[in-house]
């Protein structure tokens, strides 16, 4: 069997799910063409699928908000002509990816991604200095991950503490703080 890599460091795969991780890898690195290879490959074969698995679509969309609002992938949008796919867009259409993930996730009660996306969501607000809206997401954040708790549903992703943060509820608080909420 020969395997092979589509990004340097990333070993190739069929699985959807594998994909997507790989694209939330890459776009965090700063790789967001082969990020955006992945995230095209995985819509096509969602979209040529007789049944669509919600959570797979869930992840492809905040996956899909993540690469469109980072500053990286910006950069080599704005320098080209060939990104007109239904999923290419500025920040507000990743926003928008964001805001559908977040629907989906809760439908399916998967609250743990849905505050994991809105956490995603105040990290943009903040970069378009809208802290008030960065503020209304970290509480969107805390609800959601408190319904996680509640119905002990574990099957999503959460969110990682961050910078030294023994708890969720530290990061938070530190990060509220910083943002002057309410």
């Amino acid at each position: 069997m020969l395997s092979g890599c589509s990004a340097t460091g990333v070993i190739y795969t069929n699985d959807p799910y594998e994909k997507v991780s790989n694209a939330e890898y890459l776009t965090s690195r700063h790789r967001t063409l082969p990020a955006r290879k992945f995230l095209l490959e995985v819509m096509d074969e969602i979209n040529s699928s007789e049944e669509k698995d919600e959570k797979l679509v869930g992840y492809s969309y905040r996956a899909l908000g993540f690469l469109l609002t980072s500053s990286t992938y910006q950069g080599y949008r704005n320098d080209r002509d060939d990104y007109n796919t239904p999923y290419d867009g500025d920040k507000n259409k990743g926003m928008e990816f964001y805001e559908k993930a977040s629907e989906i996730f809760v439908k399916n009660y998967l609250y743990y991604d849905a505050g994991n996306t809105a956490w995603m969501k105040h990290l943009v607000y903040i970069k378009l200095d809208k802290n008030s809206e960065a503020c209304a997401q970290l509480d969107e954040t805390i609800a959601y991950n408190k319904l996680g708790l509640k119905n002990d549903i574990k099957n999503g992703t959460g969110v990682a503490y961050t910078d030294g943060n023994s708890s969720f509820d530290d990061q938070l608080a530190k990060q509220k703080t910083k943002l002057n909420c309410k």
